[in-house]
């Protein structure tokens, strides 16, 4: 009966071990789980309160695109709220010559009546950083417009 006894003990040490183990590695998997989801989260939260750094692919890059353009034609019209998230500090653009550039400001929230003195910001800053693009209100686009500057030497 001893003997019957010690073995069955032995059995129950070797299946407790056995048990133990298993619940230590589904622990430490589990840790490491949360530990990765609290990182993406982490991050996640960071660039929400960060807007000066906006994830990669969910900014605007308006200099980018507008260098790329001005490269491949002779004119180019661009309309956007003229705001450029994705460069901190764009650089100056040179247009070709003979290339005509025309950004149509439109307000990205509310009328342009509210957002007049902010739109009158943003043109000056596009019109440092490119010498000769002509940046225009939505209510300055008319046929006369139009024909005004199809009127212009080219």
């Amino acid at each position: 009966m001893q003997t019957i006894t010690q073995n069955l003990s032995g059995f129950r040490d070797y299946y407790q071990r056995r048990a133990e183990a298993a619940c230590r590695a589904n622990v430490e998997n589990q840790t490491a789980n949360f530990h990765q989801k609290a990182q993406s989260l982490a991050g996640q939260v960071g660039t929400v309160l960060s807007p000066d750094l906006p994830a990669r692919g969910r900014c605007t890059a308006i200099t980018s695109l507008l260098s790329w353009a001005v490269s491949r034609g002779s004119a180019t019209v661009l309309l956007t709220d003229g705001v450029e998230t994705c460069e901190r500090n764009p650089k100056p653009i040179k247009l070709p010559e003979h290339h005509r550039l025309f950004m149509v400001l439109l307000p990205s929230r509310g009328s342009m009546r509210e957002t007049a003195s902010r739109v009158s910001d943003v043109k000056g800053q596009w019109e440092r950083l490119i010498p000769g693009v002509q940046v225009i209100v939505p209510s300055d686009l008319g046929a006369s417009f139009w024909g005004d500057t199809a009127a212009l030497p080219r």
